[in-house]
């Protein structure tokens, strides 16, 4: 909570009773202060993740920065990869730091891949969360769950919707305590734990071919998009479709899909279906906002990008295309910052840190624009993104030799990025405006 009179004082505070958080900042001094019932932080930090449990207790974990914790007890300062923790009326100490990636699995996203017409639904459980069910078919993940009635599912598919809508609002734990015990070799049960993988980047085994459902071809679709292996992802996104063609998630999947192809006129024609059937799905509304940029409809685009993070705030996406657009139309300050709120809702996207540092370079703020795409590396090692965007930037610097260095890594990294490798050394070296491409 932050209340009216303590955004009237000199540095607001954040009062955080219960949950958790993660906290990203490019700015030059600290935004804001934590206050919990344990222990108050002062942030001189850009990142961390504070969390507070049902009796108050509070956990602290820097990635970057200094973040000082204090009570009546004593004080303790942190600097990045350190932890510390309070109980109330305890003394601030240091703990074992965790992995971020462990910490951060509640703000990962996870795409809806459950068709509810295969769970095998009774009429009376149908009937028991037909509201829900109506959010979730229209792409309202968090109206279904709000909608879902306090209500205990006892039956393998009810114990599977409550799970895949869990899932897909980000509460892995529930869902996943939800489907243990349940048979290995269900459908829905193969759908969710491959889906989870596919995000986890985890080995996962292949389906068994008796038990191919649209649901589970959906997951295999983003499975096989996190090994790299697009074409299979696509293939995989056409069967759900012909298995379930009244399910928008699957067109909508389909069409992101047929888009990163570059096939536009089927990509539209997949995202129309998508958004017929599920017109209150946010991420394909993201999707629509790209398609309509890449048309140059800019004032549309921002419309549909707005229109995904209002359906959806924790959508990295759709906080990725209305920065652009905004920095598209000069508005660079009011870009960054939603660049900024994509790379806090999703943390742990490498791409979203690609974007923020090339940015940040635009706007002159070098420092702020490596540290980015040092992040955007050690995030994701194999995408070549941030070693583009770097190459670009010592080339503005007239840095040749490290621009040819990051290109260089690049390639090694990927050939894919390149449609001619050799037209974009002459690009950078050759001082054509690729910066602005």
């Amino acid at each position: 909570e932050i209340t009216p009179q303590l955004v009237g004082a000199k540095r607001p505070s954040l009062d955080l009773r219960t949950g958790a958080a993660f906290i990203f900042s490019r700015e030059r001094e600290s935004e804001i202060d934590i206050k919990t019932p344990a222990a108050n932080a002062a942030l001189r930090g850009t990142q961390l993740h504070v969390e507070v449990s049902a009796d108050g207790r509070t956990r602290v974990q820097v990635f970057e920065g200094l973040v000082e914790l204090s009570n009546a007890q004593g004080r303790l300062a942190l600097k990045a990869g350190e932890a510390g923790e309070v109980l109330v009326g305890g003394v601030p100490r240091k703990t074992a730091v965790l992995q971020a990636d462990n910490i951060l699995q509640w703000a990962l996203y996870y795409p809806a891949v459950l068709d509810p017409d295969e769970l095998g639904l009774s009429a009376t459980e149908q009937g028991t969360v037909a509201d829900s069910l109506a959010a979730y078919r229209s792409g309202d993940l968090l109206g279904a769950l709000e909608r879902y009635p306090d209500h205990a599912p006892q039956s393998t598919g009810g114990r599977l919707y409550k799970a895949g809508v869990l899932l897909a609002t980000g509460r892995v734990d529930e869902s996943t305590g939800l489907i243990a015990g349940l048979p290995d070799g269900h459908p829905g049960v193969i759908a969710l734990t491959r889906m989870i993988a596919a995000v986890r980047s985890t080995p996962c085994a292949a389906p068994p071919a008796h038990r191919e459902t649209a649901s589970v071809h959906l997951a295999e679709s983003y499975y096989r998009q996190s090994k790299g292996q697009l074409q299979a992802a696509r293939h995989a996104a056409t069967l759900a479709t012909d298995l379930a063609p009244q399910n928008g998630y699957a067109w909508a999947r389909l069409a992101e899909l047929e888009f990163s192809f570059g096939r536009l006129a089927e990509s539209r024609t997949a995202l129309d279906k998508a958004l017929e059937l599920s017109p209150r799905n946010a991420q394909a509304h993201a999707l629509r906002g790209f398609v309509l940029a890449g048309q140059n409809r800019i004032g549309d685009s921002r419309t549909a990008f707005e229109t995904a993070t209002e359906l959806d705030g924790a959508l990295g996406n759709g906080w990725l295309g209305l920065g652009l657009v905004k920095i598209r139309r000069g508005d660079t300050a009011g870009g960054i910052a939603d660049l900024q709120t994509a790379a806090t809702v999703e943390p742990s996207v490498s791409l979203f840190h690609s974007y923020l540092g090339k940015a940040f370079r635009s706007a002159g703020r070098v420092e702020a624009s490596n540290r980015d795409l040092d992040l955007a590396r050690q995030l994701d090692p194999n995408d070549p993104t941030p070693w583009l965007y770097s190459a670009l930037g010592h080339h503005q610097d007239n840095r040749i030799n490290e621009a040819i260095g990051d290109l260089n890594t690049l390639v090694r990294a990927d050939l894919t990025i390149l449609d001619d490798e050799g037209r974009l050394y002459e690009t950078v070296i050759g001082g054509e405006s690729a910066w602005r491409s």
